[in-house]
């Protein structure tokens, strides 16, 4: 949003709904389109132009995703020279400031060459794979986030080796492996970044950073990472799907009816402290995996969080999705 608010940008929401039967289940298409209509609204309120797609009936959430970038959003819809192929489902794409492009998923091929869940591609509309970018996962990849004025990349998944190094699920570059190693005992499948050296995730995990987290967890990026022991809502249901920042609120969503103690069905929101005026947030897209319903803001404090209602639109439940494995007991 930042971003956009700069350039004088649009931003595009996208959306798929996959497998669903055009007569027995239109109620979740429809669910969908309004979901990005109020979304729409939320980022016009702000000034930001903003287009809207849902892509019906979908193939997977980051396949759709991927497939969608290949047009060109520059009014002719004519189809653009990026073609990578991959064998297995992209999950997260992310761009650093320095042009850099990655991308994470469950696959083993990209461009014909093999690449174990993280690629790196060129700036240029082809896309071609950068050979000399080979990170060598033993598991797939979820989650990306690039750190600004870092050139650091954080990336979460199901990997417990990284350039030959043990990392369980989560690992740095910058922009090769770096030494912060906090580990989780379940996928990081979403992050979000405060500008002050502090990351949320939020994923399958119960254990994170040696300690118990309910799905939700903030950690410094320092070397050694170090846990906010203060930050710690807990969520119930088996995922959080993605964390974003806005303004000062962290948003989650996921598949959870409680979050900090009290009642929050798919989507929920946090104030989070943000002290620099010049904070610069990454401006990707995560897909959700929550379609509604009722949405909350918690209140975070010196005493802990503490929830307070925020606003509550008419949305179905979560919506079923392929979910990352769950956690290591």
């Amino acid at each position: 949003i930042e971003h956009a608010k700069a350039d004088n940008g649009k931003i595009f929401l996208i959306t798929s709904v996959q497998q669903a039967n055009p007569q027995r289940d239109m109620h979740v298409v429809d669910n969908a389109r309004k979901a990005l209509e109020n979304e729409k609204k939320l980022v016009e309120s702000k000034g930001i132009a903003c287009d809207i797609k849902l892509i019906y009936p979908g193939v997977a959430p980051g396949e759709d995703v991927v497939n969608f970038a290949k047009i060109r959003l520059d009014g002719d819809g004519s189809v653009s020279a990026f073609d990578v192929a991959f064998d297995g489902p992209v999950h997260a794409i992310e761009q650093l400031e320095c042009g850099q492009i990655y991308v994470g998923g469950s696959f083993s091929l990209a461009g014909g060459v093999a690449r174990n869940g993280l690629v790196r591609v060129d700036t240029t509309a082809s896309g071609s794979l950068d050979l000399n970018f080979n990170p060598a996962l033993n598991g797939a990849v979820w989650s990306l986030i690039s750190i600004p004025d870092t050139g650091a990349l954080v990336i979460g998944g199901e990997f417990t080796t990284a350039f030959g190094q043990g990392r369980q699920r989560l690992a740095k570059l910058a922009p090769s492996l770096t030494s912060w190693n906090p580990g989780a005992n379940g996928v990081p499948v979403g992050f979000a970044h405060d500008g002050l050296g502090g990351l949320y995730a939020v994923g399958t995990f119960t254990r994170f950073g040696g300690q118990q987290r309910g799905r939700i967890a903030k950690i410094s990026l320092d070397e050694p990472a170090v846990l906010d022991p203060a930050f710690n809502p807990g969520a119930d249901g088996p995922v959080l799907w993605s964390a974003q920042i806005f303004d000062d609120d962290l948003i989650v969503s996921g598949n959870f009816t409680r979050v900090g103690g009290s009642t929050r069905r798919a989507i929920a929101g946090f104030s989070v402290d943000v002290k620099r005026p010049d904070l610069i947030f990454s401006d990707r897209f995560h897909l959700s995996g929550a379609e509604g319903s009722s949405r909350g803001l918690t209140r975070e404090d010196k005493c802990g969080p503490v929830v307070r209602e925020w606003y509550d639109p008419l949305l179905s439940d979560a919506s079923s999705r392929e979910s990352p494995p769950c956690v290591d007991e």
